[in-house]
């Protein structure tokens, strides 16, 4: 399941706050700058992207509109919108 975090590398100054804050450990500093390290253990919870004081880091996602014929198979209710990310799919239901 591929994760895509974005890093600009510019905007970091490497003080390691996505590294600590991230409750999967996927997030390591080399040379000073931050990588996905462990991407299995990334769940996508988006702490980096919160906690780093420069913006330097993104989670993206992306929003569909869900299919009702399928998403409402996994609710049992009428889907509005799905949040589509690199790693999950979560539908938002009325």
């Amino acid at each position: 399941m591929p994760v895509m975090l974005e890093i600009d590398y510019d905007k970091c100054t490497g003080c390691g706050d996505c590294v600590s804050k991230c409750p999967g450990n996927a997030v390591s500093l080399v040379d000073g700058k931050p990588i996905l390290a462990r991407p299995d253990n990334c769940d996508y919870c988006t702490d980096c992207e919160g906690f780093c004081p420069t913006g330097a880091i993104r989670a993206p996602f992306e929003i569909v509109m869900a299919d009702p014929g399928i998403a409402g198979k996994f609710t049992g209710l009428m889907p509005v919108f799905a949040l589509s990310a690199t790693s999950f799919l979560t539908v938002f239901a009325t």
